[in-house]
């Protein structure tokens, strides 16, 4: 089985999305043959067991990504594809592109259809991106991602797409070091994402 990810940044300091596809190819690269299309960046992760294609991302050159990235789903010869973002142009190309190809497409938001992020620039930046391609590339996937419960029920409020799954965000357990010792100190540690209102 071969799978392509679209993922709009592979570089370290892309946050959270980035670190998601570095540990799932870990496994997933091991299960199929992975690939992993992005744009060029200047610090990028490693992705284990995944081949990386790159395609422009210049909006400007839609007519060359859209080219670019069929032909590169045509020579792969893709069983499945998954994007990995909202609100960018791009993901929803090249979701189209996909869809085009007749190819079973995965859609994980990752939280970016959240009803918090959504209401953030709403008139100005969320509601012209779904008028124009973020509402068709979620309805057009055939099955959504969701990382946790919660998501998946804001997903079925929106109600673009039913077809849901949840599978949580992996952890690496190998990587934790248990803590030896537990003196108490005057630290807080907090651990979300972290956004202007």
């Amino acid at each position: 089985m071969r799978v392509l990810h679209y993922i709009p940044s592979i570089d370290r300091a892309s946050g959270g999305v980035g670190s998601y596809l570095q540990l799932l190819a870990q496994g997933l690269g091991q299960l199929c043959e992975l690939h992993v299309v992005t744009h060029t960046s200047d610090n990028e992760l490693h992705i284990p067991n995944a081949t990386i294609h790159y395609i422009p991302k210049q909006i400007k050159s839609v007519l060359k990504i859209r080219r670019e990235f069929i032909s590169l789903c045509q020579s792969i010869q893709l069983y499945i594809f998954h994007s990995n973002c909202c609100w960018l142009p791009l993901s929803a190309l090249t979701t189209f592109g996909a869809k085009s190809q007749g190819l079973p497409i995965v859609y994980s938001p990752h939280g970016m259809l959240e009803p918090w992020i959504l209401s953030r620039n709403y008139y100005t930046r969320k509601l012209p991106a779904l008028l124009l391609y973020q509402r068709r590339a979620i309805t057009i996937s055939n099955q959504l991602h969701a990382t946790a419960d919660s998501e998946a029920l804001n997903l079925k409020k929106l109600g673009y797409n039913k077809k849901i799954f949840v599978v949580p965000n992996c952890i690496d357990v190998e990587a934790i070091q248990i803590k030896e010792s537990w003196h108490r100190r005057k630290k807080i540690l907090f651990l979300s994402r972290v956004h202007p209102n």
